[in-house]
């Protein structure tokens, strides 16, 4: 009867022990699938992630254009102030010189005047 019990006893540690055994097999593939799903999760943001790499060196490119850009504005700005400031001053000039020729004609007419010549 001992062997009975032995082999009782063996046989229900057998059962618990194939208990486990399933039991952890089903953990396991848990943990799997969980895995595979991190591993979905990590291709997705490994994509958004080079997405916004990309898009960081386009806005980079674009920033560096704008920048280009920027600098001939103001060159040409520059530039055109310059052409603006002698164009100003050559028109001062001018009217400083016809004014000049008013005056001299005006005084001119005053001496004609004065001297009875009109």
């Amino acid at each position: 009867m001992e062997d009975s019990r032995e082999k009782n006893q063996l046989l229900r540690e057998l059962y618990q022990i194939k208990k486990d055994i399933i039991k952890f097999k089903n953990e396991l593939n848990g943990l799997a699938r969980q895995m595979d799903g991190m591993e979905v999760d990590l291709n997705v943001s490994k994509n958004r992630v080079q997405e916004i790499e990309e898009d960081i060196t386009a806005t980079q490119e674009v920033n560096v254009n704008l920048q280009v850009l920027l600098e001939r504005a103001v060159n040409k700005q520059k530039e055109t102030d310059v052409y603006a400031t002698r164009e100003m001053k050559n028109i001062h000039s001018n009217l400083a010189n016809v004014s000049r020729f008013f005056k001299y004609k005006k005084s001119g007419y005053k001496y004609k005047y004065a001297s009875g010549g009109l």
